[in-house]
């Protein structure tokens, strides 16, 4: 298992990011925030990657090509701890 924890350039991206998404949610309320706004997060402790095989398919809209599907089970998992 690999771990995003340890990666400065992720942390730092990941705070970029949210520090972008308060300036501009703060701007476009000109300068009123309320406290429930600033609490609400969501939060994942690990990203499960399967692989599925791919198959023809019997999509009857597909408009170029053959329609094409996923198999049922996958043959292959990586869960990443975050």
């Amino acid at each position: 298992q690999e771990s995003l924890e340890g990666n400065s350039t992720y942390r730092d991206a990941a705070r970029s990011r949210r520090s972008l998404r308060r300036l501009s949610s703060l701007s476009a309320q000109s300068g009123q925030t309320s406290k429930n706004d600033e609490d609400l997060s969501v939060s994942f402790s690990s990203v499960e990657i399967r692989e599925y095989a791919i198959r023809m398919g019997d999509n009857p809209s597909v408009s170029a090509g053959p329609p094409i599907t996923i198999e049922w089970k996958h043959f292959n998992e990586k869960i990443i701890d975050i």
